[in-house]
């Protein structure tokens, strides 16, 4: 199965403090034969929460261990103005830019499920894996 990895399930398997830590930890443990998928706003955006967040050798870890692990799906303009479209048609809603690239690529992709632990996935539909 293809799962879509969101900055909500990496940050809380990398960061032992956060309160899905246990449920992203035991999903990762489990999904040995899942392809996972992101896309490269997913990267940056929790390479900057990390490095605010965990420091050096938090960011350092996500590169060495997660980054490598991931299909990594590149942001092309189309999908980008598809996403930044629906962002804005959607304002004030919470739901951030990076989410909204995250669905179309989800939908773009057929992929039905998420390792996400941000409730906006299954409010658009999406299954939730951990």
């Amino acid at each position: 199965m293809t799962v879509f990895v969101d900055t909500s399930a990496l940050l809380a398997h990398l960061d032992q403090s956060d309160r899905s830590h246990a449920a992203a930890t035991a999903y990762v443990e489990g999904s040995l034969a899942e392809v996972l998928v992101t896309h490269n706003y997913v990267v940056l955006e929790t390479a900057a929460v990390l490095k605010r967040k965990g420091g050096d050798q938090a960011t350092r870890a996500f590169f060495s261990a997660w980054v490598p692990a991931l299909r990594i799906h590149w942001i092309d303009p189309t999908v980008h103005a598809t996403a930044a479209a629906a962002y804005v048609a959607s304002l004030p809603s919470s739901v951030s830019l990076v989410d909204r690239v995250s669905f179309a690529v989800m939908r773009h992709l057929g992929i039905s499920a998420a390792f996400a632990f941000d409730p906006h996935f299954a409010g658009e539909g999406f299954a939730l894996v951990a």
